[in-house]
């Protein structure tokens, strides 16, 4: 958790207070079961930031859009990523 908020605060503008570049966070989960997890954990504690989290693994896609607009992606290694 602390990494991906250090990453944020490099795309952060105290002065707006927006974020002021778009940038991708990729955490790597060993299973599917941690993947879910991650991406609530994740989720719950970064809704004020209106962070876009996504999963993604084996058994499921992401289409170039949902890509796109995910701030996060948690992902299982071979899951395409």
């Amino acid at each position: 958790m602390l990494t991906v908020l250090h990453e944020m605060s490099k795309h952060y503008d105290s002065e707006t207070q927006t974020f002021v570049a778009s940038f991708k966070v990729i955490y790597i989960a060993p299973i599917k079961a941690l993947v879910a997890e991650r991406v609530g954990n994740f989720t719950n504690r970064l809704k004020h930031y209106n962070m876009k989290v996504a999963e993604l693994t084996g058994d499921s896609q992401m289409t170039k859009q949902q890509i796109s607009e995910a701030s996060i992606i948690v992902a299982t290694p071979g899951s395409g990523t």
